[in-house]
C-alpha cells in the first residue's frame, strides 16, 4: 500500500504489537502478502488482523481473515461477517454477512452463532427468522456462550407472550366483523 511496504519495512501496527509484547518477534514474518505465514501462524495472524482493523486498515485485516477463512478458521469467518454487516472496508451486504456468520457458526465460532441468532431475531439481516434465531442461539448456548442463553430465554418469552396477544387480536377482529355485519352471529340473535 505505502512506500514502506514495498521497501520491506515492517508496518507500524505490527512493530507496535511486537514491541508491546502482544506478538512474538517471529510475527514479523506476517508482513506483506505472505499467505503461507498467515496459515502457519493463525493466532498471530488473527492478532495482526485485529491490530490492522483497529487502525482502520480494513482491507489488510480482510485479506488476512480471508486467508484464514479459506482454511476453515471460525473466528476469521465471524470477523468477515462483521465487515459485511457493517460495510467496513467493503459494501454493506446483509446476505453476505449472514453467509459468513453461518460459516463461522458451523466451524465452531460461538460469537458468530450468537450474532447470527440475534440478527435473525431482530430482522437486521433483512428478514426475521424466529426458527433460525432459536437454532443459532441454542447452538451458541450449547457451546457455552452465556449471553446466548439469555437471548434464547428472551426469544421464548416473546413467543409465549405473543400467543395471547394474537388470540386477543383475532377475537377483536371477529367481534368487529360481527358488529359490521360481515359474519353471521352464532347465538341466533
Amino acid at each position: 500500500m505505502s512506500a514502506n511496504r514495498s521497501s520491506g519495512a515492517i508496518p507500524f501496527a505490527l512493530r507496535a504489537a511486537i514491541g508491546l509484547g502482544l506478538l512474538p518477534p517471529s510475527a514479523a514474518t506476517l508482513f506483506g502478502s505472505d499467505n503461507a505465514a498467515v496459515v502457519r501462524m493463525p493466532t498471530q495472524a488473527l492478532a495482526r488482523a485485529a491490530a490492522e482493523f483497529r487502525m482502520g486498515r480494513h482491507a489488510e485485516a480482510r485479506r488476512i481473515w480471508r486467508v484464514l477463512a479459506r482454511c476453515g478458521h471460525a473466528e476469521a469467518w465471524y470477523r468477515l461477517g462483521l465487515l459485511a454487516e457493517g460495510g467496513l472496508g467493503e459494501a454493506r451486504d446483509p446476505g453476505e454477512a449472514r453467509r459468513r456468520y453461518e460459516n463461522g457458526a458451523r466451524a465452531g465460532s460461538r460469537p458468530a452463532a450468537l450474532r447470527l441468532g440475534m440478527l435473525l431475531q431482530t430482522g437486521r439481516l433483512g428478514v426475521t427468522d424466529p426458527a433460525g434465531a432459536r437454532r443459532w442461539l441454542k447452538a451458541a448456548a450449547d457451546a457455552g456462550e452465556g449471553s446466548s442463553a439469555e437471548q434464547l430465554d428472551a426469544l421464548r418469552a416473546l413467543a409465549r407472550a405473543a400467543r395471547p396477544v394474537r388470540s386477543v387480536r383475532l377475537l377483536s377482529t371477529a367481534r368487529s366483523n360481527v358488529l359490521a355485519g360481515r359474519l353471521p352471529r352464532i347465538d341466533g340473535a
